[in-house]
């Protein structure tokens, strides 16, 4: 602040607890109490990297200010290449990522409606109020690309009765939604990123159930319909290669059990199928695994255990569920003999 007279100073100092009546005395009084700033110098400079004007370490002021400059340069940039490709006739960028996303969409929302239909995890099931899943895909880069899925209470009509709704986001690229266009494999396990590296062969990285109804992502390959977690992709080719030797001997016991079948659920009721079953016919652990949580998620089961065979073959019967069939009639045979 400026004074312009020593009456000035009196009334500073008086106006901030000084008892002083010289000029003298309050003069002393400002200096040491009143902080004294120049007109032409603003208390705090506002920068649009200073967050609001708040003190920042050094560090963090110089990193943001590379960001905000690095920001607007690629923005100025952009703009110009625009007006270059508009003076030549070709597509601005915003043009070719409306007409991608355009182009896009219906992929995006086929994969979805599969997911949704089909959808091999936990979802909300509540019966009074809300009780809706809802599954929606994204494109995304290599950063971004997984799944996640959360609950949300809903409530009834009345008010009187709540319940959960439970919405799922997978985050995909699209070489994967073109490889795969229901983002699921014939095995029931959903995909959110799968890089091909061979006939048949991918490096993926699959949904797998985690606690409730959220999700976690594992890495792994997929080799000729078989999931397989190994370091490398040799190891995989050797991991797959073992499980369609086993998966062979099952396939012949899985005929026979298509004709047990035939002839009745009824006589399905004595065999019983566990997960060590699945394995030992070639089906892989991942989507075994994922399975044998439904099962016993769907008849109450508190952990693991063997499920009578007529209710896995109403539930689900394709080559898989057959193949595990095949072994346990197999064992039990074993065992029998």
């Amino acid at each position: 602040m400026k004074y312009t007279s020593k009456s000035d100073v009196i009334a500073a100092a008086a106006a901030t607890g000084s008892t002083a009546t010289t000029w003298h005395g309050a003069r002393r009084w400002v200096l040491a109490h009143v902080t004294v700033r120049p007109l032409d110098r603003p208390a705090t400079r506002h920068y649009p990297w200073s967050d609001s004007g708040k003190r920042q370490n050094a560090e963090w002021q110089a990193k943001a200010r590379i960001t905000y400059y690095r920001n607007r340069w690629i923005a100025r940039i952009e703009a110009r290449a625009d007006r270059v490709a508009r003076n030549f006739g070709y597509w601005s960028m915003e043009d070719a990522e409306a007409l991608a996303a355009s182009l896009t969409r219906p992929y995006l929302a086929r994969a979805a409606a599969a997911l949704e239909a089909a959808w091999p995890y936990r979802k909300s099931e509540s019966k009074w109020a809300g009780g809706k899943h809802d599954v929606s895909v994204a494109l995304g880069d290599k950063y971004s690309i997984g799944a996640r899925c959360e609950s949300s209470r809903a409530w009834s009509r009345n008010g009187k009765w709540s319940g959960t709704n439970s919405e799922a986001v997978i985050t995909t690229d699209l070489p994967t939604l073109l490889e795969f266009p229901t983002l699921m494999t014939r095995d029931g396990l959903a995909l959110c990123r799968a890089e091909k590296i061979g006939p048949r062969e991918y490096r993926v990285r699959w949904i797998e159930q985690s606690t409730g109804v959220s999700l976690k992502t594992a890495e792994g390959y997929l080799i000729r319909g078989y999931h397989v977690r190994a370091p490398g992709i040799e190891s995989a080719r050797k991991k797959a290669a073992a499980a369609r030797t086993q998966s062979v001997a099952a396939t012949i016991r899985a005929r026979q059990a298509q004709q047990t079948k035939r002839a009745g659920l009824a006589s399905l009721k004595s065999v019983w199928l566990s997960v060590e079953d699945s394995i030992a016919a070639g089906n892989c652990k991942p989507s075994t695994d994922q399975f044998a949580a439904r099962i016993w998620h769907q008849i109450g089961a508190s952990g693991p255990c063997a499920v009578r065979a007529d209710i896995v073959l109403m539930t689900r019967d394709d080559y898989y569920t057959r193949r595990a069939l095949g072994a346990a009639l197999s064992r039990n045979h074993v065992e029998a003999a």
